[in-house]
């Protein structure tokens, strides 16, 4: 007969998620900088990993790099923002920090320190693409306001902080 390891298995907990920014760890809402090198950083990576699927897709197709014009751009474009999109919203929701975040050590959460939602994660990265668009004008409150919030925070009920 099989014995269980009710003893010693780890449950999962969804009510105390681990990495949360709490009150004692919150320091203070992150500096335009702490922000602008993150994004630096998180965009630099994306850049690499889509030319890594543009270089395997090439590879795969059996053409050479002169010949990336061959390559069909619609479902390619869409598979590259799906794929971009993904990264910001998935790690946004699961643990607030893109890996620019990480480097940098602030967290995104809700208004009151919490982990953000999936639904809070996605509206906040199509409204930040959105501020992108007219030349960076929704972000330019991250820079004059004195909290910080741009107008993707400001929408999705969001903040980012610093934390230790």
């Amino acid at each position: 007969m099989r014995r269980g390891r009710r003893g010693s298995e780890r449950q999962l907990s969804f009510d105390t998620p681990t990495g949360v920014a709490t009150a004692d760890t919150i320091r203070a809402d992150a500096s335009v900088w702490s922000r602008l090198i993150a994004g630096t950083l998180d965009v630099a990576l994306l850049l690499l990993l889509d030319a890594a699927v543009i270089g395997l897709t090439i590879r795969l197709a059996g053409l050479d790099v002169a010949s990336v014009g061959a390559l069909p751009v619609t479902p390619l474009t869409a598979f590259l923002l799906l794929l971009d999109a993904g990264y910001v919203v998935v790690l946004t929701a699961t643990g607030g920090q893109t890996f620019g975040k990480m480097v940098v050590g602030i967290r995104t959460v809700d208004l009151v320190g919490q982990p953000v939602t999936i639904a809070a994660a996605l509206i906040r990265a199509l409204v930040m693409v959105l501020s992108l668009l007219p030349a960076g004008v929704g972000l330019i409150l991250v820079c004059v306001l004195p909290d910080r919030r741009g107008l993707h925070d400001r929408v999705a009920g969001t903040r980012v902080v610093v934390v230790s």
